[in-house]
């Protein structure tokens, strides 16, 4: 499952879509740069980190919460926006100190990503999302008491 969609993320890069939309070759009309396919795999990839980073805190995926659906998406599409400046060889991988130190478009979004889960880890945990029953978190300390 997807956290958002390609018309989403065309929205925050009107510069890069033609008439506010992606689109793949057709027939009738040539392909934006990138394709509308390319933006779809780019999303879901995006998604699918998000979920791996979730699972990390031991939260279910896909999530389903409205409240925190709403948030994912807007990362998920603001992170594959980057992806779409990053295919015209604009943007925040291509500012002179991700250059320099030579930071990975995907290691950035995977270091991103894991931030803001742990960032709103309590929040989410709060507006009741729902856990993986059985597990615990990277950060829960589960031990034996020895008597």
């Amino acid at each position: 499952m997807s956290y958002g969609t390609p018309a989403g993320v065309a929205a925050h890069c009107k510069l890069w879509t033609r008439d506010g939309a992606f689109y793949d070759a057709g027939a009738s009309d040539t392909a934006t740069k990138p394709t509308l396919t390319e933006v779809t795999n780019w999303l879901d990839q995006v998604s699918a980190m998000m979920d791996s980073a979730l699972a990390d805190e031991a939260f279910e995926t896909p999530v389903t919460l409205a409240s925190v659906v709403k948030e994912l998406t807007l990362i998920c599409e603001g992170l594959t926006k980057d992806l779409v400046d990053h295919s015209h060889k604009a943007g925040r991988f291509y500012a002179e100190r991700a250059i320099k130190e030579g930071v990975t478009p995907w290691a950035a979004i995977a270091e991103d990503i894991q931030k803001y889960v742990q960032s709103r880890s309590v929040g989410f945990d709060n507006l009741g999302l729902p856990k993986i029953s059985g597990k615990v978190g990277r950060k829960v300390a589960s031990f034996d008491v020895v008597s």
